[in-house]
C-alpha cells in the first residue's frame, strides 16, 4: 500500500547519493546509507531543526510512531557529531511490532564503508518539497544541499573523536561534582528543615533557598510569611538560615539577649573598607569597646549638653531662615534638613561645620543617600555575593564600591586635618577623645582605621536617618492637613508664635509628640532592623537556633501589626493617646525606628531630640503646601532606608515674618 510513496522517497535519497532499502514485505523496516558525512549531517539538521516541514512528507511513510524517535535521535545527532564510529539502533513504534532499523555508512567525511553506522530514516525531509503525488520531473543536477550546519559545528566534527569524548566525560564528571556539590549544600539544610526545631517557614530549594521574595521590596513578602507563620519563622536565603521575628516584644526580648548581638556578613564586607573596624558591623570584644567609648564620648561632648542644644537652635534658625528667603516659592527640602543636621553632627566630631555650597559635604550627602538606597538590609548580594562578579551586579558593585572609596577619602583628611591641632589636655569632640585614647590603647583596638570608620557610621547615620525622618514629617503634613492645623493650634496654646521650643516642651505638647511617633509608624523608613547573629546555639521561644544564624527585626511588620494597631494603614496620631489627652507610652515603645537592645542606634537620644526641636519649630513659623495643590506620591524609593521621592514643598509663614528664634 506504500508503495508509491517508497518509489518517490528511494529516487529522492538517489538524488542525493543516498540508498533507501525497505527490510519488510510490510513497509515497516527501513535501512538508510549515505555517501558523505555531510549529507547526513544535513538531513539529521532539517529534521531536528525544521520540524514544520514534516508536513510535507509522504503520510505513508509518516506513521504516528514515527515522532517518538524525535528525542532519540536529538541525543544521537551529539554522539555522532564526538564519535563516528558504527552505531546502530532500534526504535519500537506503537504499531503492530513495528522496528525501525537506522543506519550510516560513513566512517570518515567523503568516505564510505559497508558497515552500517549513524542511524537515520529514509523518510525524513531533504531540501525538497514533498506534495501528495510524486514529483515526475528530472531533478535539477545543479541543485546543491544547503548549509544548515553553522561552520563551527562542520569544523568540530572533523577535530577528532577522542577529543570530543573527552569532553564528554569531563562534562560528564562537572555534572556528577555539581550535583554532589547541591547534595553536600542542600541535604544538611533538609535535614535542618525536617528537625522540628527551627521556626516554621516556608519549604527551601536548592542554591535559591526559599522562592517568592520580592528583591526590589522583600519587607512585603516577609510581611505575608508573618501572617501565615507567625511572628517568628525561618527561611532560607540562597544556603544561609535565616530567622525573622516580626513581634515587637520577641525582637525586644531577643536583642537584648548579648547571644544575639552578633553582625552577619553583608556587600559592605566585600567593599574593600574593612567594615569590620566599625561599630555598625563590628562584633565582639571590638564592638564593646567601641560602643562603649562612643557613648561615652558623644555624652560628653553633645547629648544633653547645653552648648549642643545652642547649637541646635543655630542650625534650626539657619533653617526657618532659608525657608523665609523662599518667599513660599516652591523647595527641595533636603538639602535643608541635610545640611543642617550633618553641621550638627560634623560639630560633634569634627568641631567644625559646613557650607550648603561646600563640595565636600555635597559630595558626602549624595554618596550616603545613594548608598542607603542600594545597600538594602536584605540585599541580594548579602546572600549571594559572588554575583558581584556577575553582570549586571557587577557594575553597582564597583559604583557602590567607589563611592565608598570618595567617602572615606574624605573622612580620612578631616581626620588627618585634625590631628595636626590635637592637644590632648583640652579635647574638643569625638575626635580628640579618640586620639586620647589610642595614645594609650595597648590591645590595638584603637587604630586609625577605626577612628575613619567610627566617624563614618557615626555621622552617615547621626544625619541621613533625621532627614529621611523629616521629609516624611514634612510629607505627611502635606497629605493630612488637618493635623498640620491641631499640631499648629497646640503649639499655639501652649508656646504661642515666639517662644523658642525646647525638647523640654515636648510633656506639654502631646499630640505634637504623637504625631511624630505616628510619622515613624506610617513611614517605617527602616523595615527591617539592622540584622544581628547568633553568636552560639540559642533556645528561643521553644525553638533552637543554630549559632551562625542570621537574625532579622521585620520593623515593618512591628509597625503594622494588627494585634496593636487597630486600622493600620490609617494616619491617625490621636491612637497614641489616652484618655485624658496624655501620650500613652505603652503604645509609643512600640514603635522603634532606632532600633532596641544592644545594639540600638547610639545616637537615638540625639535624633529624637533633634526631630521634636525641628518640626514643632517649621510649624510654628509655617504653614506646608504642596508645590501645586496635588498630593506628592506617597509611595517609598526602596532600599536600606525607605525614602520618599522627590518633591517640592512651599514653605508659607503663618504670620507674614520669620523673626528668628534666638531673637
Amino acid at each position: 500500500m506504500y508503495k508509491k510513496e517508497l518509489a518517490y522517497a528511494t529516487r529522492t535519497c538517489e538524488y542525493y547519493g543516498w540508498t533507501a532499502e525497505c527490510l519488510s514485505n510490510d513497509f515497516q523496516i527501513f535501512r538508510v546509507s549515505f555517501l558523505d558525512f555531510f549529507s547526513f549531517q544535513a538531513l539529521l539538521t532539517e529534521f531536528l531543526f525544521v520540524p514544520h516541514r514534516q508536513k510535507n512528507i509522504p503520510q505513508g511513510l509518516l506513521s504516528h510512531r514515527c515522532t517518538m524517535i524525535r528525542a532519540s535521535l536529538s541525543v544521537f545527532l551529539l554522539v555522532t557529531w564526538l564519535d563516528r564510529s558504527y552505531l546502530s539502533i532500534s526504535l519500537s513504534g506503537n504499531s503492530k511490532n513495528g522496528s525501525l532499523i537506522l543506519g550510516n555508512t560513513v566512517n570518515d567525511c567523503g568516505g564510505s564503508s559497508k558497515t552500517p553506522s549513524s542511524p537515520l530514516p529514509s523518510w525524513l525531509p531533504s531540501n525538497r518539497k514533498f506534495g501528495n503525488e510524486p514529483n515526475t520531473e528530472e531533478p535539477d543536477t545543479t541543485m546543491r544541499l544547503p548549509a544548515v550546519f553553522p561552520s563551527t559545528l562542520v569544523l568540530l566534527s572533523n577535530i577528532g573523536g577522542k577529543v570530543f569524548m573527552g569532553l564528554l566525560y569531563a562534562v560528564a564528571v562537572a555534572a556528577i561534582l555539581l550535583v554532589a556539590a547541591i547534595c553536600y549544600q542542600y541535604l544538611p539544610i533538609l535535614a535542618q528543615y525536617f528537625s522540628g526545631r527551627l521556626p516554621p517557614g516556608p519549604f527551601p530549594l536548592p542554591v535559591v533557598g526559599t522562592i517568592g521574595i520580592d528583591h526590589t521590596q522583600p519587607f512585603r513578602t516577609f510581611e505575608k510569611f508573618a501572617e501565615k507563620y507567625g511572628g517568628l519563622y525561618s527561611c532560607y536565603l540562597g544556603a544561609d538560615l535565616t530567622v525573622v521575628i516580626s513581634d515587637i516584644n520577641s525582637v525586644r526580648k531577643a536583642f537584648r539577649d548579648l547571644r544575639f548581638a552578633g553582625r552577619p556578613k553583608v556587600t559592605d564586607h566585600y567593599l574593600g573598607v574593612k567594615v569590620e573596624n566599625g561599630p555598625v558591623l563590628s562584633e565582639g570584644n571590638l564592638w564593646k569597646e567601641q560602643r562603649h567609648f562612643s557613648i561615652q564620648a558623644l555624652r560628653e561632648f553633645g547629648f544633653g549638653k547645653a552648648i549642643v542644644e545652642e547649637y541646635i537652635y543655630h542650625e534650626i534658625d539657619k533653617g526657618l531662615e532659608a525657608f523665609r528667603q523662599t518667599a513660599g516659592k516652591p523647595i527641595d527640602n533636603r538639602m535643608f534638613f541635610c545640611n543642617a543636621f550633618g553641621n550638627i553632627m560634623s560639630y560633634l566630631l569634627f568641631s567644625t561645620d559646613f557650607q550648603c555650597n561646600d563640595p565636600r559635604f555635597t559630595e558626602c550627602a549624595d554618596i550616603i543617600a545613594l548608598n542607603f538606597q542600594e545597600l538594602g538590609n536584605a540585599s541580594t548580594l548579602d546572600f549571594f555575593p559572588w554575583l558581584r562578579f556577575v553582570p549586571p551586579f557587577r557594575r553597582g558593585f564597583q559604583d557602590t564600591q567607589n563611592r565608598f572609596h570618595k567617602i572615606f577619602k574624605i573622612m580620612d583628611e578631616l581626620v588627618a586635618q585634625h590631628k595636626s591641632t590635637f592637644d590632648r589636655e583640652n579635647p574638643r569632640d569625638y575626635i580628640d577623645a579618640f586620639l586620647k585614647v589610642q595614645e594609650t590603647d595597648k590591645e590595638g583596638i584603637f587604630t586609625g582605621e577605626q577612628l575613619v570608620r567610627n566617624v563614618y557610621d557615626l555621622y552617615a547615620a547621626g544625619f541621613q536617618s533625621t532627614t529621611i525622618l523629616l521629609q516624611w514629617a514634612m510629607l505627611y503634613m502635606i497629605r493630612y492637613p488637618e493635623v498640620q492645623r491641631k499640631v499648629q493650634a497646640e503649639i499655639d496654646e501652649v508656646c504661642g508664635p515666639h517662644k523658642v521650643i525646647m525638647f523640654a516642651d515636648k510633656i506639654n505638647l502631646p499630640y505634637t509628640d504623637a504625631t511624630i511617633h505616628e510619622i515613624f509608624r506610617c513611614a517605617n523608613f527602616g523595615p527591617f532592623l539592622m540584622p544581628h547573629k547568633t553568636t552560639e546555639d540559642v533556645e528561643f521561644e521553644g525553638y533552637s537556633i543554630p549559632k551562625e544564624t542570621t537574625v532579622f527585626g521585620l520593623s515593618w511588620y512591628c509597625m503594622r501589626d494588627p494585634k496593636l494597631w487597630e486600622d493600620r494603614d490609617a494616619f491617625k496620631p490621636e491612637r497614641l493617646l489616652k484618655a485624658d489627652g496624655r501620650v500613652d507610652h505603652s503604645l509609643t515603645e512600640n514603635i522603634a525606628p532606632f532600633s532596641v537592645g544592644k545594639r540600638a542606634c547610639p545616637g537615638e537620644g540625639l535624633a529624637r531630640h533633634e526631630i521634636f526641636v525641628f518640626f514643632a519649630s517649621i510649624l510654628q513659623k509655617f504653614t506646608i503646601h504642596s508645590e501645586s495643590g496635588e498630593i506628592p506620591c506617597m509611595d517609598p524609593i526602596d532600599g536600606e532606608a525607605l525614602t520618599p521621592h522627590p518633591y517640592l514643598m512651599r514653605a508659607i509663614p503663618r504670620d507674614g515674618s520669620c523673626p528668628s528664634v534666638l531673637e
